[in-house]
């Protein structure tokens, strides 16, 4: 396996020395640097890494906007940015684009990043390691990869598997739960966790057991989402990455779906985040899964499994 790869964004030379230090001396590699927010995202795009170092003070395109970018182009980037230390209201800002860490510029901070990047890089290698191992041959990397479309698409696989109805779904840290009518004459609905650690086992599970799914007849199939949870949720899922979403709500009725969350305010700063609330009828959930079937069509599972269809 390829070792692992830190970009460090770091316009200060003296202070690039003292992290790239401090990261030898977690045994972890020399870093690949650039000194500037456009540097950085010109070099994500053809590259992957396990953690990202990211200042706040840069010239052209500050740290917090490079770093609504990054999550925009690359969410599973895990990402510690840094600040001086007196710059307490940047951590709040940080966190709310997306950060995973944020290291104010003390006496050894260098330490703690170098520390904290040598955590994220134990654990984004084991994941990866994990994942290999559930997922055997055949299983594309792009389905693995843990954006809204591809979790919300599985937790559908899940609930069409199962023949759950009447869904309602909240995203917490690490995964989403909810609840949801079973299967069979109980009404009586059913506590559910999807953690996102068990996201790429779901994945190889459909995909293994997709050519022997058992088909649910549309008599069986709630009357609002005719086409199941998986297309629906694999349709709402592209649409949330492409608005920056998180922290969302899918709460099913029965004349409307009702999807609520945070998202990237069109006339904000990339930095910011707003509230929206979406209610889908019957005519905008038939658009919504045809518009992102139309945009690019998903390789169906039973395919993938050698089945058809």
């Amino acid at each position: 396996m390829v070792g692992p790869t830190i970009l460090l964004v770091e316009s200060d030379l003296v202070q690039t020395q003292q992290l790239i230090q401090a990261l030898g001396q977690m045994a972890l590699p020399r870093p690949a640097h650039v000194s500037t927010g456009e540097a950085a995202l010109e070099w994500l795009e053809t590259h992957d890494c396990d953690a990202c170092v990211l200042d706040y003070r840069l010239s052209g395109v500050d740290g917090l906007e490079t770093l609504a970018r990054i999550r925009q182009r690359k969410p599973a980037v895990p990402v510690i940015v840094v600040a001086a230390a007196e710059s307490a209201g940047v951590a709040a800002a940080a966190f709310r684009a997306g950060a995973l860490d944020f290291v104010p510029k003390h006496q050894g901070y260098a330490d703690v990043v170098a520390r904290l990047a040598a955590r994220l890089v134990r654990s984004r290698r084991a994941a990866q390691e994990l994942t290999k191992a559930i997922r055997g041959p055949g299983v594309p990397a792009a389905l693995l990869t843990p954006t809204y479309e591809n979790r919300l698409r599985a937790i559908g696989w899940r609930l069409d598997a199962d023949g759950y109805r009447n869904l309602y779904l909240l995203e917490v840290a690490g995964g989403f739960v909810g609840r949801a009518v079973p299967p069979g004459g109980v009404r009586v609905p059913e506590a559910l966790e999807f953690p996102d650690r068990t996201f790429p086992t779901v994945i190889a599970l459909a995909i293994q057991t997709a050519a022997h799914r058992r088909v649910v007849e549309p008599a069986a199939r709630p009357r609002l989402l005719p086409m199941g949870y998986e297309d629906f949720l694999l349709a709402l899922g592209r649409r949330l990455d492409g608005r920056g979403a998180r922290a969302i709500t899918v709460a099913e009725f029965d004349d409307f779906v009702a999807v609520c969350g945070l998202e990237s305010g069109e006339r904000t700063p990339p930095t910011a985040v707003v509230p929206f609330r979406r209610i889908l009828r019957a005519e905008d959930l038939v658009s919504l899964v045809g518009d992102a079937f139309t945009e690019r069509a998903p390789i169906p599972f039973e395919q993938l499994a050698g089945g058809r269809r």
